[in-house]
């Protein structure tokens, strides 16, 4: 389902970062060997949105996903949609709780317990709130007024191995039938000297990629069709009391 934000009235900056506005949200560019960007960036968006409403960080757990959520094939790739839905109805604990263990796929026993005996209390997304943001004024208000998005996108060499400055793809439908095949965690936006505008992108490849762990990709073009499936989600903040 859509998610507009069209009547509501917002003066919206020309430059914002996520993580500059709210400096106690900076988990860091996470990464791990593991085929799970969907799950990385799903649970980052939430752990994100937890930590906006509550001033206070919540980093939620990828480990409990990957051996716990039957509806993906953990290390072996999946739906960060797919995610949001189990995040709703099941949850996760957070990091402290199933750190990064090396399991790659199904394992019910990180399904029931911390990992030092700590009580297990699961974070869950707010039921039916997954909705897709569509339109550039819509993608920057919901990150503004909310926090960040998961987003898909075309993984292609030159996003692979970027390093700085304003990424634009060179892939075409042609060549990828409009499948995105990675998805990212969407910060916010900025403008070169130049007029072009660009999105903040957060990559699960860890801090050594791009610009510690950002990437600047080009906005309104739809650049590796970034614009075209992006993802709300909230939390359901009575977890935290």
């Amino acid at each position: 389902m859509l998610k507009d934000y069209s009547d509501v009235k917002v003066d919206l900056p020309s430059y914002y970062n996520f993580l500059e506005e709210y400096p106690e949200c900076d988990f860091g560019p996470l990464s791990q060997n593991c085929g799970c960007c969907y799950i990385f960036s799903a649970v980052k968006t939430l752990s994100h949105r937890f930590c906006r409403a509550l001033r206070r960080q919540i980093l939620l757990s990828t480990q409990y996903l990957i051996a716990c959520d039957l509806s993906n094939l953990g290390c072996n790739g999946g739906n960060e949609k797919a995610v949001f839905y189990y995040l709703e109805n099941h949850g996760t604990p957070e990091l402290d709780c199933q750190p990064w263990q090396e399991i790659r796929s199904y394992e019910p026993k990180v399904c029931t317990k911390c990992v030092d005996d700590k009580p297990f209390k699961l974070y869950h997304a707010k039921m039916r709130s997954t909705r897709v943001i569509h339109g550039i004024e819509n993608i920057k208000k919901a990150i503004y007024l909310e926090g960040p998005l998961s987003a898909s996108v075309i993984s292609d060499y030159g996003f692979t191995w970027y390093r700085e400055g304003l990424y634009r793809t060179q892939v075409s439908s042609d060549e990828y039938n409009d499948a995105s095949n990675h998805t990212v965690e969407i910060h916010g936006w900025g403008t070169f000297d130049n007029g072009t505008e660009y999105w903040i992108v957060q990559n699960a490849f860890g801090p050594r990629w791009g610009c510690s762990g950002l990437m600047k990709m080009q906005m309104g073009v739809n650049a590796g069709y970034i614009e075209s499936y992006m993802l709300s989600v909230e939390p359901e903040l009575s977890d935290a009391n």
